[in-house]
């Protein structure tokens, strides 16, 4: 039996304590508490560190009265499930912009174009759609993680034939292969090598990714961490994949190459699909989650890079998470800063930060940040990018640039741009055609606002 609860993202969402009773002990607690709690088996799609993941929240309990509870979500959508007695609790966190049940285009939709995949094929529209089926999107992302530690490497006993001599003779070995004795010696040594049980592990998913058609062009947003696995398992044999899965069931303990639990566990999850992935392993809740914040910053990067005009060829995305394009509020290069999106080559400059929460007013700390970001790049606009609901607005045929406030001091103008979110039910395709024609809009009134600058005198 499985009872299913669907929420949206950072919405208040009213239920029934009766319905909700069994997920009372998350609100509040970060995912790192869960986990300790219940030994969760949660898979979370983000750009944050392993730390900042954990510190992440599903909801918080806003009020009770009489039989009801309040619960107000973050940024988190996906699925979460509870193992309670013999039945199966479901949690559905959907994007707020989704108008029924299975028909979360928008987020479908970013995550397609995010983690270069074909969901045309993917069955979105089925009332089975299932959550575990997306754990493949995860994988590049966590592969690229785990590799920016290195590529794994353990001690493995290697087995050699040859007459350099250089460990332990196997005698039961030699006996068997070398008599009559002829200059050669069968012995075997531990040694360091990157072609191990976990990398044999990470390649058989590879390869078994490659063989999905819905997620074949998934490996493309990891070339190089791809071809890298490649390279380190000269020994890949398909016929050992039961083999090399039973390898990695025991447990591990990795002081340094921490990013590579979390990766191990993804891969077996996707080997192993249904057998372990609701609920054959120990973890009481279980889940795939998707960070919003993170999600609608990497499809706006997209949106700007597919600009036909050109107008952003220059643009950079700040990459806060690995350290990469920062900006700095010093002339001596220090004290690092990551604006989301910036461009120093053109004149006027050009800064905006995207904000996936719903924003009606200005948050004091976002100003605060946007304002420093301009003032060391001597920008005289600023830009919020937001996702807004195409039903409340009146201004669908011409996207504007709203809120328009000019600072005190320097000057210097900040604003508000929303990449209106369509409201289509008609299907995905339909969903698609007109979420395209938002986005000419979109980059239009961004390009528009922004050639009107001049630089600080």
């Amino acid at each position: 039996m499985t009872n299913t609860i669907i929420l949206k993202d950072n919405s208040d969402n009213t239920l029934s304590k009766k319905d909700f009773n069994a997920f009372l002990s998350l609100a509040d607690r970060t995912l790192s508490e869960i986990k300790a709690q219940n030994g969760a088996g949660i898979f979370v799609f983000s750009g944050n560190s392993k730390d900042e993941i954990e510190k992440l929240t599903l909801f918080h309990k806003v009020k009770e009265e009489n039989d009801n509870i309040t619960l107000k979500t973050t940024n988190l959508m996906g699925f979460i499930g509870l193992k309670e007695d013999k039945k199966d609790i479901n949690i559905k966190i959907t994007s707020r912009f989704c108008q029924g049940e299975n028909k979360d285009y928008f987020l479908y939709y970013m995550l397609s174009k995010v983690c270069h995949f074909n969901f045309v094929d993917f069955p979105v529209n089925k009332a089975n759609t299932n959550w575990i089926n997306l754990l493949p999107l995860l994988f590049p992302h966590s592969l690229k993680k785990a590799l920016r530690q290195g590529l794994y490497k353990q001690y493995i006993t290697k087995k050699y034939n040859d007459i350099n001599l250089k460990g332990r003779i196997n005698i039961a070995e030699h006996l068997k292969k070398n008599i009559p004795f002829m200059g050669k010696f069968r012995y075997d040594t531990r040694e360091y090598s990157f072609d191990n049980p976990l990398t044999q592990l990470i390649r058989h998913t590879i390869e078994h990714i490659k063989n999905l058609s819905v997620f074949n062009n998934v490996l493309n947003s990891a070339p190089d961490e791809v071809k890298t696995i490649i390279l380190a398992t000269p020994s890949y044999n398909k016929a050992e994949r039961s083999k090399v899965i039973n390898q990695n069931l025991r447990p591990l303990k990795m002081p340094y190459f921490t990013e590579y639990l979390p990766l191990r566990k993804l891969c077996l999850k996707i080997l192993l699909g249904g057998k372990i992935a609701y609920g054959a392993d120990s973890s009481k809740i279980y889940g795939v989650l998707f960070d919003g914040a993170w999600l609608w910053e990497e499809y706006l990067n997209k949106v700007f890079k597919e600009d036909k005009d050109d107008t952003f060829k220059n643009l950079i995305h700040a990459e806060n998470k690995t350290g990469k394009k920062p900006l700095y509020l010093f002339k001596s290069n220090k004290s690092e800063c990551y604006p989301d999106f910036y461009q120093e080559k053109d004149t006027p400059p050009f800064i905006a930060d995207a904000k996936y929460k719903w924003y009606k007013d200005y948050n004091k700390e976002d100003l605060y940040q946007l304002i420093t970001y301009m003032y060391i790049t001597k920008a005289e606009k600023g830009l919020f990018l937001v996702p807004g609901d195409e039903n409340q607005t009146q201004q669908q045929d011409e996207q504007t640039i709203e809120q328009q406030q000019t600072l005190n001091g320097y000057g210097g103008e900040i604003a508000v741009a929303r990449l209106y979110i369509t409201q289509n039910n008609d299907g995905f395709d339909n969903f698609e055609k007109q979420i395209k024609t938002n986005e000419e809009k979109f980059i239009t009134a961004v390009a528009k606002f922004w050639k009107q600058a001049t630089n600080f005198k």
